[in-house]
């Protein structure tokens, strides 16, 4: 749910609002480390209602913390040669946290296939929860392969233009 508006990013917000702001890598690095974070939340509330409980889906929210952590320490840096070095930590840890947002999706991808074929069966209580936990992880999924769609692309060097003031 990404567009852009004279230059600026419009982001679908991963609680349904929308993030508007300009182009800054650390936070789009903390974009995708959330996704992760969100996702492996959703795919427990899933697997707690007792629907794809088989599904192998691991919880990279660690790696993405550590990464996340890894910038900030770089970022902290000061001087032209670690200013150097700390833009391509950034880089390579905003590389690997995309990979690990798109891993977490296509992993999350089952699930949700899963837990579309146990909400037929479900009944009472469980079907609102259940439903209402698919419906959420639908939209995290979509979300997040456009962030990291857009995280590939300025890693690419597109770049958009500024708007004019």
């Amino acid at each position: 749910m990404a567009a852009q508006d004279e230059g600026r990013v419009v982001q679908q917000g991963l609680d349904g609002g929308q993030l508007l702001g300009r182009q800054a890598r650390g936070h789009q690095s903390g974009l995708l480390a959330k996704a992760v974070r969100r996702t492996a939340r959703i795919v427990a509330r899933v697997k707690a209602t007792g629907a794809a409980t088989r599904t192998r889906c691991p919880d990279h929210s660690r790696a993405a913390g550590r990464r996340v952590r890894q910038i900030a320490s770089k970022l902290r840096l000061r001087g032209a040669q670690a200013k150097e070095e700390a833009q391509r930590v950034v880089r390579q840890a905003t590389a690997a946290l995309a990979t690990l947002a798109d891993t977490t999706a296509d992993e999350a991808q089952a699930v949700l296939r899963n837990a579309r074929r146990a909400l037929i069966q479900a009944t009472g209580r469980r079907t609102g929860r259940l439903r209402r936990a698919v419906n959420e992880l639908a939209a995290v999924i979509e979300v997040t392969t456009t962030m990291t769609a857009q995280a590939r692309s300025r890693l690419a060097g597109v770049t958009t233009t500024p708007r004019p003031r």
